[in-house]
């Protein structure tokens, strides 16, 4: 995935529009560093929002756990 498609999808603003629980599940998953977990989760926002799984999975590939936890983190009003 080109870093244009993380930039340009995976925003805010694009995470704040999935459902909390999978916010908090994917935050659990990258925290306990659950590679398993973290699938699972990118699966089911994949069934909602096709491109932004896509993004998601770009940055669990290059390890860009803090990235999504930063992300995640900057919802904490919706978590």
């Amino acid at each position: 995935m080109s870093n244009d498609l993380e930039v340009n999808i995976l925003t805010k603003s694009a995470l704040a529009a999935l459902p909390s629980e999978l916010l908090v599940n994917l935050q659990q998953a990258i925290i306990n560093l659950d590679l398993e977990q973290m699938q699972a989760v990118i699966d089911k926002i994949g069934e909602i929002e096709q491109s932004l799984a896509r993004a998601i999975e770009a940055c669990v590939k290059k390890f860009q756990y803090e990235k999504l936890l930063d992300l995640i983190t900057s919802l904490s009003d919706k978590l």
